[in-house]
């Protein structure tokens, strides 16, 4: 196992989520997102993209749009016309009232 790798928390927060278990899946996701910010070379990676828009998913199930918000639009950044992230961020504004904090 590599505790420091940001795919180990994906997939175990993917494993969670499946489970039911979203509050625990929203932890492990969070844990590979600071480490994926922290080792900056991953960050164009089909990887990356995967992870952010797993965690986004959670918070968005969580009820935490804001912070979904956040997540998506980083990964908008990665691939800036994917219809996918952009149909949620829109679902995402729309829950928020059209804005965010």
């Amino acid at each position: 196992m590599e505790p420091d790798c940001p795919e180990w928390y994906d997939d175990l927060g993917t494993l969670l989520f499946e489970l039911g278990e979203s509050t625990l899946s929203a932890m492990y996701f969070q844990r590979g997102y600071q480490l994926m910010k922290e080792g900056q070379e991953q960050r164009m990676t089909s990887q990356a993209l995967k992870l952010l828009e797993n965690y986004g998913l959670v918070l968005y199930r969580l009820g935490r749009y804001e912070e979904a918000v956040t997540i998506y639009l980083e990964a908008l950044q990665l691939v800036p016309e994917n219809k996918k992230i952009l149909e949620t961020l829109g679902e995402l504004y729309y829950l928020l009232g059209g804005h965010t904090q």
